[in-house]
């Protein structure tokens, strides 16, 4: 090997260990306002971590990759923290402008809806999920839900699947649904 290119992979490896060391800085102040800034610690993370392979050295000696491990010990965090808030940030948060602030209860609404999305999902459909999370369905999904227990329902009167259910549970219901029919029939009249 060459001296200019030994000087070279020094060179890229010090600017590598210099820029890791002021990305863990900056999040290393916003852990300490942590309450709306998960989002901004979750993508400094995946900026400075090559979080698919670990904290292996790059075939022929070269730049040392960081770890997510690596990187929550070096800020404070707990790793399963960290990796909870870069799966997160991943799968819903970077579908949106870098720009967006992200307060505690969009990331917690963020949060719960990243079991759901799988990976192909647009900004759109994520939009609407973490929409739907944050201030329930929309009329037209729990009027589509209603319509499909009703079906249900029909079906299962239908092929008498309610002869274990006593009189008094089915009358329950009877007056229950024309209670309902009634309030449908207001609804009705008033369009």
């Amino acid at each position: 090997m060459t001296k200019q290119k030994i000087n070279r992979e020094t060179t890229n490896e010090t600017d590598h260990i210099k820029n890791y060391q002021k990305l863990v800085v900056s999040a290393r102040y916003l852990v300490e306002k942590m309450e709306d800034q998960k989002v901004k610690i979750a993508r400094l993370c995946v900026r400075a971590c090559y979080i698919q392979i670990g904290g292996h050295r790059a075939k022929g000696g070269g730049a040392k990759f960081y770890t997510l491990s690596q990187f929550a010990v070096d800020v404070g965090l707990n790793r399963k923290t960290l990796s909870d808030w870069v799966d997160t940030y991943r799968k819903v948060c970077s579908k949106f402008p870098t720009d967006k602030s992200w307060n505690e209860d969009d990331f917690k609404a963020a949060s719960k809806i990243k079991k759901r999305i799988k990976g192909g999902e647009n900004k759109a459909m994520v939009s609407k999920l973490l929409t739907e999370e944050r201030d329930g369905p929309s009329p037209h999904t729990r009027f589509e839900r209603i319509k499909k227990n009703t079906c249900y329902f029909w079906f299962s009167l239908r092929q008498d699947k309610f002869k274990k259910i006593s009189k008094s549970e089915i009358k329950w219901l009877k007056d229950d649904l024309s209670k309902m029919i009634e309030s449908l029939n207001e609804v009705l009249g008033d369009r």
